[in-house]
């Protein structure tokens, strides 16, 4: 190997071997050139040989001082260098190997070291030297990988289907694995994991956890999943095979035996519902609405099992039975045969308005046709067009019949009502003056028809001819004046006898006769239950 010295030795003069020197030989006097030498440096000429003193510094305590040094060996050359402000180690071909020689089979160590205070590091660099990342130390106990800002990714590869293991060698404690991010105007954020001391894994996040599948779902195998925060999920399938699929448990403080899944609208705080065990003082599962009301939707039937209990409502072989609540369904709903069973007393039957709920009205139907055949009937005649109907004149008067039906509601009031008008052109207003008389009897021979009470009533005419007026009288109640029947001893089958008179036309015209009224129908409103009576005779309702 040879060795090329460039420079100087410290102060020293250029050294070199004079071209003309003779072969093998370097020259051996101060006069042909061969050697020169500089106030340092000094030789005695031997003939064939030159002896040099000993160069200043080298082989001293003193250490000599090069711009760079060149090992050369054929055509490979490692250059050792300072460019003034950073020292380099170069080579000109393979790689660079660091090896000790010391004993036979021992480690190598390289040691890069701080001076002071300061730490070692060691930075790579990319192709064109203007990214790097640093293997060191942050501070004097962090060992870090960090890189600079211009890279877009930082990798960890291996060409291998090997694992990539990241542990520590402690046998206690239980260190995290950490990986931060920033949170916009906020400071930074982690996602850290760690093995439990009893060999549990954890996996935490300083805010919320969003797993993300591109394909669309996530799998679990057969193992627990269990949240005691909020687990966020577009759609969760849980396929366990047999037993329970969501355990929900309560948490270790509190009601310790509550745990219920709730129901949220998009805002993450507005409640809309829950499913659960939703109180401590019970063992009960609830269903429940916060904000709105509970619908249960099926594309079949809704099944509830024999003996269940909905509030008020008990439901037994098919049946449903209520204790003093109400029953409502919406206008959607459809009741198959057989589902709907009622109480058979006398105050039980269907309402309508769920918000206040009442026994609908229905008619009791009096057909006007010419029972009397005194000087007093009406008289049948044109009405409009080819029409004919019952006109009456003042003292006019007929007679009816009405049946009590069995969906009557006991004790409830009854109400004739009138259903009339007039074909006079010029009626500008007035009355007419209406008398009923009624007679009541109970059915199945309990009772003889009650003597007869009545009153008379107004009705208001309308200017417009041939306008349907309608007027109403109550006719019972439960404590009856002397015009009217008992309401407490009307029930089915029972039959009312009546008479309706006009006594008075007062009607008023602006030019012409007064016109005589028609009578088209003569009626009696009751309320219905809805329902048919259990049994055809009294009591209707055992």
């Amino acid at each position: 190997m040879t060795f090329s010295l460039y420079n100087r030795f410290r102060q020293l003069e250029k050294v070199r071997v004079d071209k003309d020197a003779l072969e093998g030989y370097l020259g051996a006097s101060s006069t042909d050139g061969v050697l020169r030498t500089g106030s340092n440096l000094s030789y005695t000429d031997g003939g064939d040989y030159i002896t040099l003193d000993t160069v200043q510094g080298i082989g001293t305590g003193d250490s000599p001082t090069f711009a760079n040094l060149t090992l050369t060996q054929n055509s490979d050359t490692i250059t050792i260098a300072h460019d003034g402000s950073n020292a380099n180690f170069k080579w000109s071909d393979g790689d660079l190997a660091l090896m000790t020689d010391e004993g036979t089979n021992t480690d190598t160590h390289v040691s890069i070291l701080g001076k002071g205070t300061g730490v070692g590091l060691l930075e790579v660099y990319d192709t064109d030297e203007d990214s790097y990342i640093t293997l060191g130390w942050k501070g004097d106990d962090q060992p870090s990988i960090t890189c600079d800002t211009t890279p877009t990714e930082f990798n960890l590869l291996h060409d291998r289907a090997v694992d990539i293991k990241c542990w520590s060698s402690i046998i206690s404690g239980n260190p995290h694995f950490y990986t931060y991010g920033f949170k916009a105007g906020d400071a930074r954020k982690y996602l850290r994991q760690r093995v439990e001391a009893d060999g549990d894994a954890l996996i935490e996040a300083e805010n919320n956890l969003n797993i993300l599948a591109g394909g669309g779902a996530i799998s679990f195998g057969n193992e627990n999943l269990s949240t005691t925060g909020t687990l966020g999920s577009g759609e969760l399938t849980v396929d366990s095979g047999a037993g329970c699929s969501i355990i929900i448990k309560g948490t270790s403080t509190g009601n310790t035996n509550i745990g219920w899944i709730g129901f949220y609208d998009s805002d993450g705080t507005t409640r809309r519902g829950y499913i659960g065990d939703g109180s401590s003082a019970n063992d009960d599962i609830y269903l429940g609405t916060d904000t709105g009301d509970l619908r249960l939707v099926a594309s079949g039937t809704v099944i509830l099992p024999t003996g269940s209990t909905i509030g008020n409502l008990t439901l037994a072989n098919g049946s449903i039975t209520d204790s003093g609540g109400t029953i409502s369904f919406g206008s959607d709903v459809y009741i198959p045969a057989k589902l709907l069973v009622l109480d058979k007393a006398s105050d039980k039957g269907i309402k309508v308005d769920t918000t206040t709920p009442t026994y609908g009205w229905r008619d009791l139907l009096g057909d006007v046709f010419s029972r009397n055949t005194g000087a007093t009937k009406p008289t049948f005649t044109t009405y409009r067009d080819t029409l004919l109907d019952y006109q009456f004149a003042a003292e006019d008067e007929e007679y009816f019949k009405f049946h009590i039906p069995h969906d009557y509601v006991s004790g409830t009031d009854i109400h004739l009502h009138i259903h009339w008008s007039h074909t006079g052109e010029y009626v500008s207003g007035g009355t007419v003056t209406f008398e009923y008389e009624v007679s009541y009897s109970k059915s199945h021979n309990q009772a003889p028809f009650s003597a007869s009470v009545g009153t008379t009533f107004n009705g208001t005419a309308s200017t417009t001819r041939w306008q349907q007026i309608f007027t109403e009288v109550q006719i019972s109640a439960s404590t009856p004046d002397g015009n009217q029947i008992d309401s407490d001893d009307l029930e089915p089958d029972g039959i009312i006898i009546a008479r309706l008179a006009l006594n008075l036309n007062d009607m008023t015209v602006s030019q012409g006769g007064v016109p005589d009224p028609f009578i088209h129908y003569v009626d009696i409103h009751y309320q219905s239950t809805n329902i048919a009576t259990k049994d055809k005779i009294p009591d209707f309702y055992t």
